[in-house]
């Protein structure tokens, strides 16, 4: 019988033995650890993204300076052309003038001839797309004061008087229109009537006397391209009134002819008016101030704040006015400073403002900006305005597009035609667009890194030290 040899093991060999229960572990942890850094760099790369559209923008370089003295008054660009006009009030010999300056030089290129107003200066109007100015001149004629209307082309210069009776006036956005309520007749008071007159042709186009028992009244504006706004005391509310009680709502757009007719609507200067789409917006001077839109569709107003059942019909109106803006379909409302902004069809507040923000329109179909005062967040009664900001933000969603800072003195509509332009209230001239701030860029992103350098430096020291514990030097 064969015997099978045993086996015998060398001692000396290693034993196969299985992976330590917790060698996986490590793996999943040490890939957790990764995700988690992976997850935190990544927040602090998408705070870097939302701080540079939510931190204010810087102006382009700067080009020139036009000179600004007291009294004197930027009216911004002329037509499509990058020349700057600033119209000039010389308070020792009563005479008022424009200077027209290259923007990118700042040199001027142009000067009118003095403009004598010894009575004092009165309200004056400029259009930038049809570049013309209108003022009211206020004289003495045989110890007796006298008003006119003078106007210039700045593409054509020289001063044209084109009313000896009228107090107030409006002028076209794009055309050569100057509208103005003239005083004629020797009664008194004289008679108002409304006058359109057209720069180019040197004619009146449109030229209509007050209706019967009824009066205009000043401050006309002009809506739009096509829309002009005239004021008029309607007798039919009774006698002894003393401010407008209904618009007349001209259009303009070829022939001229009376579209609207809103009555009950109390005006008493000053007020705001915007249009778009079907609608016209008002607003006007109360305690509360007085909101209205009116659709010429409908014929009927949609949205009166405070409600109009609830006004007092008392004559003496006194407050504030506020500015309002429509925005380009008219379903947006604007409707003042500490006021929310409203979708018209469904009546959602879009935005409305915190205790330290303060709203305005920015003169754009698009936009609404919002004064941030940032130090009244700690103190309501803060008049510390070096870090206040200027936010412009969208109609539509009430989402910020853009911010800069308030002491840039920054508005859309001291941009030139093709926006790459700017001047700022004090007379800067810079480049279009704005840029990022990166300084405050950077810092603020360092900021937001030190705790995930910190927190990583301390996880490093920890290892090293656990190491060191680990395996002592002899």
């Amino acid at each position: 019988m064969t015997r099978t040899p045993a086996t015998t093991q060398d001692p000396i060999a290693p034993a196969s033995q299985p992976p330590p229960p917790h060698g996986r572990s490590r793996a999943v942890i040490k890939w957790l650890k990764r995700g988690l850094w992976a997850a935190a760099w990544g927040c602090w790369l998408w705070c870097g993204f939302g701080l540079a559209r939510e931190l204010p923008r810087q102006l382009g370089e700067r080009l020139c300076r036009v000179p600004v003295g007291l009294g004197d008054s930027i009216l911004g660009f002329v037509g499509d052309t990058d020349q700057i006009a600033v119209y000039r009030c010389d308070f020792t010999n009563f005479t008022s003038s424009v200077d027209v300056y290259e923007g990118r030089s700042g040199e001027r290129v142009f000067q009118s001839e003095p403009l004598s107003s010894p009575s004092g200066f009165g309200q004056h109007e400029f259009s930038r797309r049809s570049a013309i100015l209108a003022t009211v001149v206020h004289g003495v004629n045989d110890r007796q004061p006298t008003i006119k209307l003078a106007a210039i082309d700045l593409r054509h210069p020289g001063w044209k008087t084109i009313s000896g009776g009228a107090a107030d006036c409006a002028v076209h956005p794009t055309k050569p229109w100057v509208a103005f309520i003239e005083q004629i007749g020797t009664g008194e008071p004289p008679l108002p009537r409304l006058v359109v007159y057209d720069m180019q042709q040197n004619a009146r186009i449109l030229q209509r006397g007050s209706m019967a028992g009824d009066h205009y009244r000043p401050s006309v504006k002009f809506a739009d391209d096509g829309l002009l706004v005239v004021p008029f005391l309607d007798r039919s509310f009774g006698p002894g009134r003393s401010r407008a009680q209904s618009v007349e709502i001209w259009n303009l757009s070829g022939e001229p002819r009376l579209k609207s007719t809103i009555r009950d609507l109390p005006i008493n200067s000053p007020y705001y008016v915007d249009v778009a789409g079907p609608r016209i917006a008002f607003g006007m001077m109360g305690n509360p101030p007085n909101v209205d839109v009116f659709d010429f569709e409908r014929d009927q107003f949609i949205f009166s704040f405070p409600p109009r059942e609830l006004r007092s019909p008392d004559e003496v109106v006194s407050g504030k006015s506020i500015a309002v803006a429509l925005n380009q379909s008219g379903r947006i409302l604007f409707s003042g400073m500490d006021r929310p902004v409203l979708d018209l069809a469904t009546g959602r507040k879009i935005w409305k403002p915190a205790r330290h923000e303060d709203g305005f329109p920015a003169s754009s179909l698009d936009h609404f900006m919002v004064r941030e005062h940032w130090s009244r967040i700690w103190d309501d009664k803060s008049t510390d305005h070096r870090f206040d900001t200027d936010a412009f933000r969208w109609f539509e969603t009430g989402s910020v597009d853009f911010r800069t800072a308030a002491t840039d003195k920054y508005h859309p509509r001291r941009n030139n035609y093709s926006n790459t332009l700017t001047i700022t209230g004090d007379g800067n001239v810079h480049r279009l667009p704005l840029c990022l701030n990166y300084p405050l860029l950077i810092l603020c992103q360092t900021i937001l890194a030190l705790p995930l350098i910190l927190l990583w430096a301390m996880f490093r020291w920890r290892r090293h030290r656990r190491l060191r514990l680990a395996n002592p030097t002899p």
